[in-house]
């Protein structure tokens, strides 16, 4: 069992050694780092139904395009919420569909004259997550698609009330794979792809001086896959109602307009607390 285990950890590295090498390989481009927090209270109202309450905030660090410290600092904040349907379809296979509201604050935006300190943008959105998780001892594999809509986005770009309400649909899909070294200890790993299905009507022909578009986050979603996610980790839980998930996640940004061509990465330090508190 615990040649078994030696061997899980290993390959787990190599794989997390490969696929950054291969991200930092490809040519120079800019590169940001940040730390992500998120602290979910979980209400278990009964077997199958639960209420998620979430706040979540990024702090960007380091970007290597802002000179002088600029728009460095509290980069993100978001906020979710919402009912949380639970299945479990055998001793193996649970099915899960939050049905979330989804705020999105963006404290540090580029986009107007008077710099990014001044800028607040801020965006509503109802996501869908259909999940489906699988457990064979003590491995676990988790497969997430969270259905993205935009519904309502104000920021510089969009002057008329009409053009902050629209609709945007970006699908993300995240596969995800536990390995569980005793009741309390797990290693974690994943990976993440964003693609847009659905742009706005009436905004995805606005462009900047420059003549590009001005679409994806803060503002309503552009087609074609524009990220890609990268988590490697660990999952400690205290007791069955407390879990901490640090985790390091590279992401590496890309434009579907030029042969999804990568524009940027970024590195963070994530970590996820979550409580959960049984109603029933």
């Amino acid at each position: 069992m615990k040649k078994r285990r030696c061997c899980v950890v290993v390959l787990l590295l190599v794989a997390c050694a490969i696929f950054i090498s291969a991200i930092d390989a490809q040519a120079a481009v800019p590169t940001y780092r940040r730390t992500w927090e998120y602290f979910n209270l979980n209400l278990a109202l009964s077997p199958n139904w639960a209420f998620t309450i979430m706040p979540g905030h990024r702090y960007e660090f380091y970007d290597d395009t802002q000179k002088d410290n600029e728009g460095r600092g509290n980069q993100f904040y978001e906020f979710f919420m919402g009912p949380i349907y639970i299945n479990r379809l055998n001793d193996t296979v649970t099915f899960k569909l939050p049905l979330w509201y989804y705020y999105m604050g963006f404290p540090n935006c580029p986009g107007s004259a008077s710099g990014r300190d001044n800028d607040y943008f801020y965006s509503h959105n109802l996501e869908v997550v259909p999940i489906f998780e699988v457990k064979l001892g003590s491995f676990v594999m988790i497969n997430r698609i969270i259905l993205h809509n935009k519904l309502y986005a104000n920021n510089s770009a969009y002057t008329e009330e009409a053009q902050r309400r629209g609709w945007s649909l970006l699908m993300r899909e995240m596969l995800s794979f536990m390995y569980f070294l005793n009741d309390s200890f797990a290693l974690t790993m994943g990976d993440e792809i964003f693609i847009g299905l659905i742009e706005d009507r009436g905004t995805n022909n606005i462009t900047r001086s420059t003549g590009a578009r001005i679409i994806g986050e803060p503002y309503f979603e552009q087609h074609g896959f524009n990220m890609n996610r990268f988590y490697a980790g660990v999952l400690y839980r205290f007791d069955p109602t407390l879990t901490i998930h640090p985790q390091y996640i590279l992401e590496s940004v890309h434009n579907p307009a030029d042969d999804y061509e990568l524009t940027k990465k970024g590195h963070y330090f994530f970590l996820v607390v979550t409580y959960t508190l049984k109603m029933y």
